[in-house]
Protein backbone atom coordinates (compact mmCIF):
# COMPACT_ATOMS: atom_id res chain seq x y z
CA UNK A 1 0.00 0.00 0.00
CA UNK A 2 2.56 2.67 -1.53
CA UNK A 3 4.70 2.09 1.95
CA UNK A 4 1.82 2.72 4.46
CA UNK A 5 0.79 -0.06 6.49
CA UNK A 6 -3.02 -0.67 6.37
CA UNK A 7 -2.96 -0.61 10.21
CA UNK A 8 -1.55 2.76 10.42
CA UNK A 9 -4.31 4.21 7.83
CA UNK A 10 -6.61 2.23 9.31
CA UNK A 11 -6.68 4.76 12.59
CA UNK A 12 -7.78 7.62 10.23
CA UNK A 13 -10.78 5.78 9.69
CA UNK A 14 -12.04 5.48 13.10
CA UNK A 15 -15.01 7.70 14.02
CA UNK A 16 -14.53 9.00 10.26
CA UNK A 17 -14.27 12.46 11.82
CA UNK A 18 -11.57 15.22 9.51
CA UNK A 19 -8.53 15.25 11.35
CA UNK A 20 -6.20 18.23 11.81
CA UNK A 21 -2.72 17.21 10.58
CA UNK A 22 -1.52 17.32 13.89
CA UNK A 23 -3.75 14.68 14.92
CA UNK A 24 -3.15 12.73 11.88
CA UNK A 25 0.69 12.99 12.62
CA UNK A 26 0.09 12.16 16.18
CA UNK A 27 -1.41 8.81 14.53
CA UNK A 28 1.10 8.26 12.12
CA UNK A 29 4.13 9.38 14.05
CA UNK A 30 5.32 5.65 15.60
CA UNK A 31 5.80 4.59 12.37
CA UNK A 32 6.03 7.90 10.49
CA UNK A 33 5.82 10.85 12.81
CA UNK A 34 6.53 13.87 10.12
CA UNK A 35 3.78 16.25 8.59
CA UNK A 36 5.20 15.40 5.25
CA UNK A 37 3.83 11.66 4.74
CA UNK A 38 0.72 13.27 5.78
CA UNK A 39 0.87 15.12 2.63
CA UNK A 40 2.33 11.72 0.66
CA UNK A 41 -1.02 10.18 1.73
CA UNK A 42 -2.92 13.02 0.30
CA UNK A 43 -0.69 12.71 -2.84
CA UNK A 44 -2.24 9.46 -3.37
CA UNK A 45 -5.23 9.85 -2.72
CA UNK A 46 -5.40 8.23 0.61
CA UNK A 47 -6.81 11.44 2.49
CA UNK A 48 -8.12 14.87 1.16
CA UNK A 49 -8.55 18.04 2.61
CA UNK A 50 -11.91 18.29 4.24
CA UNK A 51 -12.53 21.95 6.10
CA UNK A 52 -10.45 24.68 7.11
CA UNK A 53 -11.18 26.48 10.74
CA UNK A 54 -9.40 28.83 12.38
CA UNK A 55 -7.11 27.43 15.21
CA UNK A 56 -6.96 29.17 18.83
CA UNK A 57 -4.44 31.71 17.11
CA UNK A 58 -6.78 32.74 14.17
CA UNK A 59 -4.39 31.24 11.93
CA UNK A 60 -6.20 28.46 9.29
CA UNK A 61 -5.96 24.77 10.32
CA UNK A 62 -6.96 22.25 7.29
CA UNK A 63 -8.40 18.84 8.43
CA UNK A 64 -8.42 15.85 6.52
CA UNK A 65 -10.55 12.61 5.88
CA UNK A 66 -9.79 9.47 4.70
CA UNK A 67 -10.79 9.23 0.58
CA UNK A 68 -13.20 6.87 -1.07
CA UNK A 69 -10.30 5.89 -2.64
CA UNK A 70 -8.48 5.38 0.68
CA UNK A 71 -10.97 3.59 2.20
CA UNK A 72 -11.34 1.30 -0.73
CA UNK A 73 -7.27 1.05 -0.48
CA UNK A 74 -7.76 -0.52 3.35
CA UNK A 75 -10.56 -2.63 2.89
CA UNK A 76 -8.36 -3.92 -0.14
CA UNK A 77 -5.45 -4.55 2.36
CA UNK A 78 -7.31 -5.48 5.72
Amino acid sequence: MSGISAAVVAALLRAGVPRTAGQICTLLKPEYGREQHLQALKAVGIVRGAAETPDADGALSLSYVISAYGRERVRKFL
